[in-house]
């Protein structure tokens, strides 16, 4: 299966809250922090949630400022884009 990475950019002092609610939904997607100066984020969407993850960032807009960068899509053994070999 796919898995599907999502660069955002959210604001510096909204990026916990925003973590904690992901962390609530168990399963749908990790988040990794990439540029705490800038708030951008890695979203490891889990294969399958792509949907769910989408429709939980749209709820979210009127409560964190969610700006979507870049899409990615992983497949199997496939590093993420900023890890080194």
């Amino acid at each position: 299966m796919r898995s599907v990475l999502w660069r955002l950019r959210i604001k510096p002092h909204e990026m916990a809250l925003f973590k904690f609610i992901l962390e609530g939904y168990d399963g749908i997607a990790m988040m990794r922090t990439l540029d705490p100066i800038r708030g951008i984020v890695c979203l490891h969407v889990s294969p399958g949630c792509e949907q769910e993850a989408a429709d939980l960032l749209k709820s979210l807009q009127s409560e964190i400022t969610i700006d979507y960068e870049r899409k990615t899509v992983l497949h199997q053994h496939h590093r993420m884009p900023d890890e080194r070999p």
